[in-house]
């Protein structure tokens, strides 16, 4: 026997009485090297991983167990219907009854399963967010860090809703999405949980909102909208490109809050003399409440404005001559 399937073989025995279908199929196959695993299931230094080990060969042999007595079952009734026809060939039947014989197992034999198939487990459509660290030593840096991270995280929990079926599975991803000091910092109550995964009532967390909700005392303690409110009343264009100062204003007001409405007339406040000059000659103007025809206005007449600055340097300009 070749060192692999030796090592096969060493497992199987080790797991042999506790789950007979796994070690069957070890004996059978060309096993991958995990002498270890025997070691430690037969010998354990950690109680955490030995549960895990022990946790997931249960759940293949329960799936084993089902297909072997799904099998057994179907073995069974296409024997019975086989002996059935092969007594219809001495008895005069009518040819309903034969064919519905026939048809029965022609079906069975197609459901026959021919070898040990999972349901595949459903596919994920979002993507992971950079695991959160908490290491920022900037308190608002920090805080912005964990707010986006937690948004990413919940937005993938209702998109792969059938993926993230139980709260184990979704406090656990939290855990594996947790980097630096966060990860330290919870990590004894993330290991009390896979240790007792069965004992929900006594988890640190009973779910993955409570998980988060403990998160936010520790990393969402400053008040955002108060210090977007202060950088949004010393906003002013100024000099400033409008391209430049309308991206600063629209994300400040949306921190802050602010309804369309608010929007429009902040706006009209903090645009620049020359903008705010033009827009008086404007007959037309959009809806007290539509901020984003605001924005089109003011940046048309911004651009205007440019085009006309250059026009008359360049009528100003003595080098040329005539420009026509």
């Amino acid at each position: 026997m070749n060192p692999q399937n030796q090592a096969g073989a060493t497992f199987a025995d080790a797991i042999h009485d506790t789950f007979p279908n796994i070690a069957a199929a070890l004996h059978r196959v060309q096993a991958c090297d995990c002498s270890s695993l025997a070691s430690m299931l037969q010998n354990p230094t950690d109680d955490m991983y030995k549960n895990q080990v022990e946790a997931l060969c249960q759940a293949a042999e329960s799936a084993m167990d089902h297909f072997i007595n799904q099998n057994a079952h179907l073995e069974r009734r296409i024997a019975e219907l086989e002996t059935h026809l092969a007594q219809a060939q001495g008895t005069p039947r009518t040819q309903d009854s034969l064919v519905t014989l026939a048809d029965e197992l022609r079906t069975l034999l197609s459901a026959r399963p021919t070898e040990l198939r999972p349901e595949p487990r459903p596919r994920r459509m979002m993507p992971n967010p950079n695991p959160f660290e908490g290491d920022e030593k900037d308190v608002k840096k920090r805080q912005l860090q964990y707010v986006n991270w937690r948004s990413q995280v919940l937005r993938a929990f209702a998109v792969d809703k059938s993926f993230f079926a139980t709260d184990f599975i979704r406090i656990q991803h939290i855990a594996g999405l947790l980097g630096g000091s966060a990860s330290k910092l919870y990590r004894k109550k993330f290991d009390f949980i896979i240790e007792h995964e069965e004992n929900q009532a006594i988890w640190p967390w009973q779910t993955h909102t409570d998980c988060l909700a403990e998160m936010n005392k520790q990393y969402e303690t400053l008040d955002l909208t108060l210090s977007a409110s202060q950088a949004f009343d010393n906003l002013w264009m100024g000099k400033k490109p409008f391209q430049n100062f309308i991206a600063d204003f629209a994300a400040l007001a949306e921190e802050c809050g602010k309804t369309e409405t608010q929007k429009v007339e902040s706006l009209q406040l903090k645009v620049s003399q020359e903008l705010a000059n033009e827009m008086t000659h404007q007959l037309v103007r959009p809806a007290r409440d539509n901020f984003s025809e605001w924005c089109k206005m003011y940046q048309t007449i911004y651009d205007n404005l440019l085009v006309k600055d250059h026009q008359d340097k360049l009528r100003s300009t003595d080098e040329g001559g005539l420009l026509y």
